[in-house]
């Protein structure tokens, strides 16, 4: 099967009516919105000018920014209008718009597919540059830490302050007693 270039699967037309029928937002513009439910797969935001919340996905959160709260504006970009079960739904984005001016952070909106999943490659700068509270590692942030801490260990090689690590494991682990094995090599 030549199935090679998956974006040219388009809605078939008939599933266009409620999408037509009502105002919905471009893709790709940028709108101030009120964080109306937070929930662990997502935030749903209200534009007040349209009738549908959006959902943003947390890995649409910013990256230098504790998750959104309910009541919060926010600045939102949107990455996609579409239709569910019969009721219009946007994906938008948090972390695309500069949170304080609304500037968009993804001026040429490189997506592909695929990011509507995950976040790879995007903003990998930004990435980089967030510290994890939990685990300390660079490269994600707290609540998108899947570390085990008890594999710590496994990361001595890339931090060079040891000291810093054993002051965590202590913090971390003064509830656990099992026996620390093998921390230095």
């Amino acid at each position: 099967m030549s199935e090679a270039v998956p974006h040219h699967r388009r809605m078939a037309a008939s599933t266009e009516t409620v999408l037509s029928s009502i105002k919905t937002p471009s893709v790709y513009s940028i709108h101030r919105g009120v964080v109306k439910r937070v929930l662990d797969f997502g935030s749903f935001v209200r534009i007040p000018a349209f009738s549908f919340d959006g959902l943003v996905y947390p890995n649409q959160y910013p990256l230098d920014m504790p998750p959104p709260k309910e009541g919060k504006e926010v600045y939102v970009k949107v990455l996609k209008v579409f239709e569910k079960d019969g009721k219009p739904k946007m994906m938008l984005s948090l972390k695309e718009c500069n949170q304080s001016t609304g500037g968009d952070l993804n001026p040429s909106n490189q997506h592909d597919e695929g990011c509507f999943a995950d976040n790879d490659g995007i903003q990998v700068g930004a990435i980089r540059k967030a510290v994890c509270s939990r685990c300390g590692m660079p490269g994600h942030m707290e609540w998108e830490c899947y570390v085990d801490l008890g594999q710590k260990e496994l990361f001595t090689l890339v931090s060079s302050s040891d000291s810093e690590k054993e002051r965590k494991e202590k913090k971390e682990k003064h509830h656990h007693h099992h026996h620390r094995h093998h921390h230095s090599h």
